[in-house]
């Protein structure tokens, strides 16, 4: 998350906004698995009064990138404004199983929906509705259970968050993303990439995505013992 240098105005403004929003309502179907959910028009209508009484507004811009042909995302920047120039920002990121404009459109009302709900607070989000065009749902693993792939990096993209810290998001071959806050797992995969060399990625899976535990050269041998 990126902000401004000072974010006291901001946050007196939204505390006093949150006192008044509500949850978003269900009133739209999800077909694919028969529930119901809050779609983004409910989530603004939950929220805009009482954002607009407090000099906060919203900005989202979507944007289609690439490091790959094979993988493509799609990445949403919302961004928080209140009236003194104060600001809060992030970004969230959609993987898409292929480029086409229903999978675009879907993924950006998917990814604002999400972000502009968290942003505000809002307890709004029902089954996975338009998301289900965008890109495959994935298996349902336990938390905190450990899982080892082998894959090609494609990409690898620095983010700024919140206290200063940086996490690096690495796109692979096998069309998912997985991060770290770990320089030297970031320039493994940097240098296996430039080798073209497969790496091997120990990750758990989290609220927050695939958390890399350990990374690794696969061509390189273990050491004699």
């Amino acid at each position: 998350m990126t902000r401004s240098e000072s974010v006291n105005e901001l946050a007196a403004a939204l505390a006093k906004a949150q006192g008044d929003i509500l949850n978003a309502k269900r009133d739209a179907e999800n077909p694919h698995f028969r529930s119901r959910y809050a779609d983004l028009g409910s989530v603004w209508d939950a929220i805009r009064a009482a954002l607009s009484r407090n000099g906060l507004s919203i900005v989202q811009s979507p944007r289609l990138i690439t490091t790959n042909e094979k993988v493509w995302l799609l990445e949403v920047e919302t961004s928080m404004l209140h009236q003194s120039g104060q600001y809060l920002s992030d970004v969230l990121a959609v993987p898409l199983a292929a480029p086409t404009a229903q999978g675009i459109g879907s993924a950006t009302t998917y990814a604002r929906r999400y972000a502009l709900a968290a942003f505000a607070g809002v307890a709004a989000a029902g089954e996975d509705d338009d998301g289900n065009a965008a890109s495959e749902p994935p298996a349902v693993k336990p938390r905190d259970e450990l899982e080892t792939v082998t894959v090609q990096v494609l990409g690898i993209v620095k983010r700024a968050i919140s206290n200063g810290k940086e996490k690096f998001v690495i796109s692979a071959d096998d069309k998912q993303t997985y991060q770290t806050f770990s320089v030297t797992q970031a320039t493994t995969a940097k240098d296996a990439k430039a080798a073209s060399h497969p790496v091997e990625i120990t990750y758990k899976t989290t609220q927050y995505g695939r958390d890399i535990v350990a990374l690794a050269d696969a061509t390189l041998e273990e050491p004699p013992i």
